[in-house]
């Protein structure tokens, strides 16, 4: 199936493999329907690695700034979070407009359309699992480096599809909303990559966090390959 689709946060991944199928591209409509020059929904003064400040209006600001940003200066919490937010919509933007059609593909077909939790549970890696503390980030690059997926490393993992194309983990009193973007190929190697948007979030706790996944599968019924991240 050809076409594009574009969609809201961001993770890719990488699948190839011999005699692999045609991947085609998809990007999510919300995400096909805007433009970098489009207004955030608020303008935010950021600061600089320089020192300055600089404020920001639009998605083109952000893609011109975006490597030289080092934090978020509103002054609250509420503020850092929409800003947060608003960035890693900017970024996902930006990705799309490298994406190719892709011409194999091991990613599985139709998760824009009803498998992502699916997927998920069968191939994201253990990098996935949010890691709060030291301790669990240690436990995480260990599971990750025996090339384990996240449902192997925390088999009470639990996958839930909440829209056509996406999903829910929960794990250890952690909550991360998972949205594919796009998928295609973004780094023009013919294969197929997958765009995504992680929201995560403790339960009843005030942690928050927005990023992009770039992923793609390079074997057979191995785990994603994480290629990029976002922030």
């Amino acid at each position: 199936m050809t076409g594009r689709w574009f969609g809201l946060g961001l993770l890719v991944i990488v699948c190839s493999a011999a005699a692999a199928p045609a991947g085609g591209s998809w990007v999510s409509p919300t995400l096909a329907e805007q433009t970098l020059e489009a207004a955030l929904p608020s303008r935010f003064e950021v600061r600089l690695k320089d020192g300055s400040t600089a404020g920001l209006g639009s998605c083109a600001d952000v893609a011109r700034l975006d490597a030289t940003i080092t934090e978020e200066s509103s002054g609250n919490n509420l503020g850092a979070k929409a800003f947060q937010s608003a960035r890693v919509q900017c970024q996902a933007l930006a990705a799309v407009k490298t994406l190719e059609r892709a011409r194999r593909s091991l990613l599985p077909a139709g998760a824009e359309a009803k498998g992502l939790a699916a997927a998920l549970r069968n191939a994201a890696p253990a990098l996935m699992y949010l890691a709060i503390s030291e301790d669990s980030e240690r436990e995480v690059q260990q599971a990750q480096q025996r090339g384990l997926t996240l449902k192997q490393f925390r088999a009470e993992t639990v996958f839930r599809q909440t829209a056509p194309d996406s999903a829910r983990i929960e794990v250890d009193d952690t909550l991360q909303d998972v949205k594919l973007l796009a998928r295609g190929d973004f780094n023009a190697d013919g294969t197929e990559d997958w765009l995504l948007r992680v929201d995560g979030h403790v339960a009843g706790g005030s942690y928050g966090s927005s990023g992009l996944w770039l992923v793609t599968r390079l074997q057979a019924h191995r785990p994603w390959r994480v290629l990029k991240r976002w922030p």
